[in-house]
């Protein structure tokens, strides 16, 4: 039981981390030159 606890709070720091870097490093890393849209 313990086991499943962990795992699905493991799957949900991997979302939650996957989110974070989606949403926020646009804002903190410049901008790609192979890119041409940047929002």
């Amino acid at each position: 039981m313990n086991i499943y606890v962990d795992f699905f709070e493991f799957l949900y720091r991997v979302q939650y981390n996957v989110w974070h870097l989606l949403l926020v490093s646009p804002f903190i890393k410049p901008p790609n030159p192979l890119r041409k849209t940047s929002f």
